[in-house]
């Protein structure tokens, strides 16, 4: 069994934050009907959703794993041990192509660290 999970990893839990709002602008065009390139990142999304749209995007990006790498390694390992996946596949909307990369060499070098022992409980 699998699943799907966003993915944003970065140096640290405030540029992933940062970051992620390329996600949660994209997703928002998406609810609003309007093209869904992903736009670069804000500082911040206030002033450009409404509560109801804020509450939507919030939602669906509530099981994502966004923050540096050892928020990103204690978000996976919960999230495994309460799942019985036995693989996982990252979405990573980021606006420019480094920081995509860079998310998933941050998402491997956690699932790397992850104790042996502790994964094969799952």
């Amino acid at each position: 069994m699998w699943r799907r999970r966003s993915l944003v990893g970065a140096a640290s839990d405030e540029e992933a934050a940062r970051l992620a709002t390329s996600s949660f602008q994209r997703f928002l065009n998406v609810i609003r009907g309007k093209p869904i390139f992903v736009p670069p990142p804000v500082d911040s999304m206030q002033g450009l959703w409404s509560e109801s749209e804020r509450s939507v995007v919030e939602s669906k990006f509530g099981v994502a794993v966004i923050g540096g790498p050892d928020t990103v390694q204690q978000k996976l390992a919960r999230f495994l041990r309460a799942t019985n996946v036995d693989e996982l596949i990252f979405a990573s909307d980021l606006y420019d192509h480094r920081d995509r990369l860079r998310s998933f060499e941050i998402a491997a070098e956690a699932m790397k660290t992850l104790d042996t022992a502790e994964l094969q409980r799952i």
